[in-house]
């Protein structure tokens, strides 16, 4: 992945590209009085680790595929989220090889799970039957084609649709995820709205898209950024982790091998280093003077958890969250549709995901 350009300009470049290509669909759409853009950022972002993982792109006229992928996707959130014996069997995994209780618990989710192995199954199938590699130019056109490369006559294909299937799926959905919450946020607090977009268009200007190279002329956006994160606060519960050592916290024994859940979300709407945690407030973040962060803050902000075991994809996140959030504000006004007002109330699943709600959108005329 370092030789794709993970956390590299390369990448940068995958997202402004994928963000040009957002741009030019949301202007061509007939109707800027109601529009939806749940999946046009949808496809902005599975562009991009689809040409990271396959070299290929979904059209936004033609992506019925990706559209299937994520309704079974978001069936699965679901069903997991009211599913309380999937929660004792994470917990407890011996659960999983109980007759009958093991097929309620985890065997009858596995139907929606195949059914989205199938599409990157024959999407890597279909990479791999393209012209073969010629020269070392393109041994990293693709991670498919590069992990070809390397493995030749010994290459291991269950480990590969393994391995494109997992990147497949966490590089696209909580980023949406957030995306979608932005926006809406982007629509309730116009006053916030404003001077963002006030920041990039000072630094930036309307000739160009924004870049990571501008982000520390930025810091009100940065400070956004945070705050989106914080605020929108998508997962209610961290990835399992164990003990491996007996320890005690205020008291409480917990011996090794145990399953112990990190509360993320907890942190991030409770925490008192937060003042008044249940406004959105991206000042917070700002130092005195508004032009550095306060870093003890910024390091509260665990969305994507802490440790060794946090999130792979933090960096390519981090910038498709920055660059997408600095591009929305520098090319539109954003408001909510005429005679309607924005809800923030969640959906209560595994992900919290925002209510669905389309927008009003001003293009911002370049000056």
């Amino acid at each position: 992945m370092r030789d794709l350009g993970m956390g590299k300009n390369v990448m940068e470049e995958i997202v402004r590209d994928s963000l040009r290509e957002f741009v030019d669909h949301v202007d061509s759409l007939p109707n800027h009085e109601n529009v939806d853009l749940r999946w046009p950022i949808q496809i902005m972002v599975s562009n991009v680790i689809n040409e990271v993982l396959f070299a290929r792109k979904f059209a936004y006229d033609n992506c019925e595929e990706l559209m299937n992928f994520v309704t079974l996707m978001k069936k699965n959130f679901d069903e997991i989220s009211f599913s309380p014996l999937f929660m004792l069997a994470v917990a407890f995994p011996f659960i999983i090889d109980l007759p009958w209780l093991g097929y309620r618990a985890v065997g009858r989710h596995k139907e929606n799970t195949m059914k989205m192995m199938k599409f990157v199954v024959n999407t890597v199938d279909s990479v791999l039957a393209e012209q073969p590699l010629e020269t070392e130019a393109d041994e990293h056109r693709c991670f498919v084609h590069a992990y070809a490369h390397k493995m030749g006559d010994q290459i291991e294909k269950k480990q590969l649709y393994a391995t494109c299937a997992d990147f497949f799926m966490a590089g696209q959905e909580t980023t949406t995820t957030v995306l979608r919450w932005a926006v809406l946020f982007l629509a309730k607090f116009q006053d916030s709205q404003k001077r963002l977009r006030d920041e990039v268009h000072s630094v930036v200007g309307t000739e160009r898209l924004p870049s990571m190279t501008d982000k520390n002329q930025l810091p009100y956006a940065h400070s956004y950024m945070l705050e989106v994160l914080r605020f929108a606060n998508i997962l209610q519960a961290n990835i399992m982790r164990v003990t491996t050592e007996d320890t005690v916290i205020k008291g409480h024994r917990i011996s090794a091998g145990s399953a112990v859940n990190g509360d993320i979300h907890y942190i991030m709407s409770k925490d008192p280093h937060f003042e008044q945690p249940e406004k959105f407030m991206p000042e917070r973040f700002l130092a005195e003077g508004g032009q550095s962060l306060k870093k003890e803050l910024v390091d509260r902000v665990v969305a994507f958890s802490i440790g060794k075991r946090s999130c792979a994809g933090e960096a390519l996140a981090r910038v498709e969250l920055f660059l997408a959030l600095t591009t929305l504000a520098q090319q539109y006004e954003i408001h909510p549709v005429e005679g309607q007002e924005i809800d923030l109330t969640p959906t209560q699943t595994f992900v919290q995901f925002p209510k669905e709600q389309n927008v009003k959108l001003v293009k911002v005329n370049r000056s």
